[in-house]
C-alpha cells in the first residue's frame, strides 16, 4: 500500500485493452481453467478477487512497477504504477474510473455484495475509500477520522464497516451510515484485526481481548443493530488472537488466528467451535455455498482445500512453476469458485467448480 517513492518521476504508459496469452505452463487440475488478465505492466500483483455473479467478478492490485535510479542512494527504486480494479462478465474484463484517486500507488483491496463494491487504499497519508456507482468508483470522505489508515472493508447484507487504525495508533471500527463512516464504542480491553457483515442488523469483530496483567486471547464480538456483544472463541489466554474473517452466503464466519492445526474458527447458530486445517494451509476466503476455503502447498504444489461436509477437499495444481494463491471467492449459490495467485512474479486467475 505504501508507495515507495514519491515526486522523482512522472511516468506515463498507453496500456493496450487486449488480454495477452497465458504463459505455457503445467495445465491446471480438472475442473479448472485460466482466464487471462489484460495487459499489464511488468511485476504487477492481483492481491484479491470477490464475485457476486457469473457476470460480476471482481480483482484488484497494481498495475506494475517501474524502476527509478535515486542518486543519492546508488542504487535503482521500484516504485508502483497505477492501481488496478477491473470486473469479469463472463467473457471479457471491464476497467472504471478512479475518480479522486491521484497518481500511482496500489490499493489494499476490495469487497462487493450484490450492487455494492468498495475498494481503498493509502497513498502516503493519504486514504483513499471509494464504492462503485455502476460506472465509476466514487470517493468517499473520511475526514470525519482525522489521521485515519485504512485496514479493510467489509460489505456484505449487514451494511458496509471499515476498520482502520487512528492517529494514536488505535485499530478502530467504523460503519458506513450512508453519508460517513461513525466510529463504534466496542467493550474495553478488545483489540479488533478484521470485521465482516453477516445479515441485516448483524455484524462480527474478530481479534483479541486482554484485560491488564493478561496475555491476549482470541476474541469476537456480535453486532445486534444497536450494541457489541462477547461471544467466547476456544482456547485460552495464549497470547494470540484471530487474525482475519470471511462471511458467508448462509450467515456463518469463518475467522483464522492463533497457533496449531486448531487455528481456523466457524461460528454457526451464534456459537464459534475450532475446525482442524490441513497442514501448510491459511484461510483466503469462502466459496458459494457457505464453507470456508484455504490456500497451501504439499511439496511443489500448490494447493486449494475445500470443505465437503466434515472434511477437507484437497485440489492440487501442478508446478511448473509454483503457484501461490492468496484470494478465493465464491459465486453466491453455486459451486464455482474464483481464485487468485502467483507464479513467481506472475499473476494468475482460475476458476472452477
Amino acid at each position: 500500500m505504501r508507495v515507495l517513492v514519491r515526486g522523482l518521476v512522472s511516468v506515463t504508459i498507453v496500456l493496450g485493452v487486449a488480454a495477452v496469452p497465458v504463459p505455457a505452463h503445467a495445465a491446471p487440475p480438472e475442473g479448472w481453467r485460466e482466464v487471462a488478465l489484460p495487459f499489464l505492466w511488468p511485476r504487477n500483483t492481483m492481491s484479491t478477487v470477490d464475485a457476486t455473479g457469473p457476470d460480476s467478478v471482481w480483482v484488484a492490485g497494481v498495475q506494475g512497477r517501474y524502476p527509478i535510479f535515486a542518486p543519492p542512494l546508488g542504487t535503482i527504486i521500484w516504485s508502483y504504477g497505477n492501481p488496478v480494479v477491473r470486473r469479469w462478465d463472463g467473457s471479457r474484463w471491464h476497467e472504471y474510473p478512479l475518480n479522486g484517486w491521484e497518481a500511482d500507488g496500489r490499493f489494499g483491496g476490495l469487497s462487493a455484495h450484490g450492487d455494492q463494491v468498495w475498494i481503498w487504499g493509502q497513498k502516503g497519508a493519504s486514504t483513499y475509500v471509494a464504492r462503485f456507482d455502476g460506472t465509476a468508483f466514487q470517493r468517499v470522505a473520511t475526514t470525519s477520522v482525522p489521521g485515519l489508515e485504512v485496514l479493510s472493508v467489509d460489505t456484505g447484507p449487514g451494511g458496509t464497516w471499515l476498520h482502520g487504525r487512528d492517529a494514536d495508533q488505535d485499530n478502530q471500527v467504523y460503519r458506513w451510515t450512508g453519508t460517513a463512516f461513525e466510529k463504534q464504542t466496542l467493550p474495553p480491553h478488545y483489540d479488533p484485526a478484521a470485521v465482516v457483515s453477516t445479515g441485516p442488523s448483524q455484524a462480527w469483530v474478530v481479534g483479541s481481548y486482554q484485560p491488564p496483567g493478561t496475555k491476549a486471547a482470541k476474541a469476537a464480538l456480535r453486532w445486534d443493530g444497536t450494541s457489541w456483544t462477547p461471544v467466547p472463541v476456544p482456547g485460552t489466554h495464549d497470547g494470540s488472537r484471530l487474525m482475519k474473517a470471511y462471511a458467508t452466503t448462509i450467515g456463518e464466519v469463518w475467522a483464522a488466528g492463533g497457533f496449531g492445526p486448531d487455528r481456523v474458527f466457524r461460528m454457526s447458530g451464534g456459537t464459534w467451535t475450532a475446525v482442524e486445517s490441513p497442514a501448510n494451509s491459511a484461510l483466503v476466503g469462502v466459496d458459494g455455498t457457505g464453507s470456508a476455503v484455504l490456500a497451501g502447498s504439499v511439496g511443489n504444489e500448490g494447493t486449494i482445500h475445500t470443505r465437503d461436509g466434515g472434511a477437507w477437499t484437497t485440489t492440487a495444481f501442478p508446478s511448473s512453476p509454483w503457484i501461490r494463491f492468496r484470494s478465493a471467492s465464491g459465486v453466491p449459490g453455486t459451486s464455482t469458485l474464483w481464485a487468485i495467485g502467483h507464479r513467481e512474479s506472475t499473476p494468475a486467475v482460475l476458476t472452477g467448480e
